[in-house]
């Protein structure tokens, strides 16, 4: 049955595919840039329903066909893309990162272009609220303003401050009065953490500099979750959009992170992709602790500073994202993804990563613990291995048992079936092939209500054909019936008639 899988193929992309193979088109350092995206799981900041009912597999996206006709057109346009050759710089591979987006989002439809696409980062970019207003001439007067993203579920904030000092106090502000605007508005998380108790006002014009300042640009980032990939993405969409709509590039610009990215025993990263901002900002650097540890009591001046709004909600989960129906294909996603890929995709053009000499292979994501875990990790494995066609190979992983991110994109970027149960480590479908499919299994705590990875499908603007999913009715098990049925799909008319056209 899953030779079924295995063995159907597409000249579209599908769920694997995601956002990152698709800009296939995209060259970096002489290497193709072959991106894919996908999923995760649910926060305990946003509880799902409980699972529901075992659902029919085929009827997912029959009532998105035009909104699908149109991904697939925009997907064609990604995997036709002029090559670029950026000579190592990691800020130019950003730059064609956002090129990308624009040339996706000429044929998307307006609504999901101001949702999820170019013109939510331009709108985004014009929607401003004054703070502090400037009260002298020149460039010795403050300016704080707040960009707002719009529509989106809750009050969404990117604070831009120019002449400002930041503190573990807040932010004190020269020769400029605060707005009533201010008073009433909802800011988030990060933009209160940096406003600390709304700001203090110099009357002279003046701040006192002498003991720090900081004349690049820089940002200031409250990351969500460094322990989970699916959460961390959310993080990483948002400052990739955060720097579209400041039209900044990585080179240029220090980073600030409030919170801590290092392992509990002296470890550079917590986990093995905490290390993609130290890659895209190696130019300035990252700093990385409290309020306190990066700015201090007396603080730091900064001549042009922007926060980064938190991303426990973000264009990956907002609109219904984790348990909606998503309809629209998303550039900023895809960028994101390219963009994050790119940075390893560099990593590997200097013999880091470790070279794969099996080609057809099918890799089994495993867990440790929790209700998630196969009842039987033996049984699951030899269910799959007992299903590979001849000459193919299976190869069960652990992710945290592989530390370098690196090496986890290489794995993986080979594979040709992706299959797991329904948990972060399957975002790693990101970087399969653009042939390979995702088989993903509900069981314990998450139900097929969890639409994390059909709807990443849908903002990927791929087709349904690539991914298979389905609910263990007791227990945490692949079992034939579950095979059988993922090979049905993937080789029902139902399914891959609308993608042929």
């Amino acid at each position: 049955a899953i030779s079924r899988v295995l063995n159907s193929s597409h000249p579209y992309c599908g769920m694997s595919n995601i956002f990152l193979l698709c800009i296939s088109g995209l060259v970096f350092g002489g290497d193709a840039v072959r991106p894919v995206p996908s999923i995760e799981e649910g926060s305990s900041l946003f509880q799902l329903k409980k699972a529901a009912p075992r659902q029919k597999l085929q009827q997912h996206t029959s009532f998105l066909q035009q909104e699908q006709h149109q991904n697939r057109v925009l997907l064609n346009t990604w995997a036709d893309g002029v090559s670029l050759t950026t000579n190592g710089s990691h800020g130019s591979v950003f730059g064609a990162s956002v090129e990308r987006m624009r040339e996706m989002d000429r044929k998307l439809s307006g609504g999901c272009s101001q949702e999820y696409g170019k013109s939510m980062v331009e709108q985004m970019r014009s929607n401003i609220h004054k703070v502090c207003e400037g009260e002298l001439s020149g460039q010795s007067s403050s300016d704080i303003v707040c960009h707002e993203r719009a529509p989106f579920d809750i009050p969404r904030y990117a604070l831009e401050m120019k002449n400002v000092r930041l503190s573990s106090k807040g932010v004190s502000a020269a020769g400029c009065r605060m707005t009533p605007w201010l008073s009433s508005a909802e800011l988030g998380v990060t933009e209160k953490k940096v406003m600390g108790d709304i700001s203090s006002v110099v009357p002279d014009g003046t701040l006192e500099c002498s003991k720090c300042s900081v004349t690049d640009k820089a940002l200031v980032q409250m990351p969500w979750d460094t322990n989970n990939l699916y959460e961390w993405y959310g993080d990483w969409v948002t400052l990739w959009e955060s720097m579209a709509m400041l039209n900044w590039e990585p080179d240029e610009t220090k980073v600030f992170l409030i919170g801590s990215v290092g392992g509990d025993h002296g470890e550079k990263f917590k986990r093995a992709f905490d290390e993609s901002w130290s890659l895209a900002f190696h130019q300035k650097g990252v700093r990385t602790g409290s309020m306190e540890a990066l700015f201090g009591s007396d603080g730091c001046c900064f001549s042009h500073v922007a926060t980064v709004p938190h991303g426990g909600l973000s264009t990956l989960t907002f609109n219904h994202g984790r348990g909606g129906d998503v309809a629209c294909a998303s550039p900023t996603l895809m960028a994101s993804a390219g963009y994050l890929r790119s940075l390893f995709q560099q990593r590997s053009s200097q013999g880091a990563l470790v070279e794969s000499s099996a080609t057809n292979y099918v890799i089994l994501v495993l867990r440790r613990e929790g209700s998630r875990a196969f009842d039987d990790d033996e049984a699951a494995k030899s269910v799959v291995s007992s299903a590979l066609p001849a000459g193919w190979t299976m190869h069960a992983w652990h992710p945290e048992e592989m530390p370098n991110f690196s090496d986890q994109i290489n794995l993986v970027s080979k594979a040709r079936v992706l299959i797991g149960a329904h948990g972060a480590g399957l975002l790693h479908a990101l970087f399969l092939p653009q042939s390979a499919h995702l088989v993903e299994l509900f069981c314990g705590d998450r139900g097929p209500s969890n639409h994390h990875y059909r709807n990443i499908e849908q903002m990927s603007g791929a087709g349904v054909g690539r991914y298979h999913g389905s609910q263990s009715d007791r227990g945490c098990h692949l079992d034939p019936s579950f095979v059988r049925e993922a090979g049905a799909v993937s080789a029902s008319p139902a399914i891959a008639a609308p993608l042929a056209d």
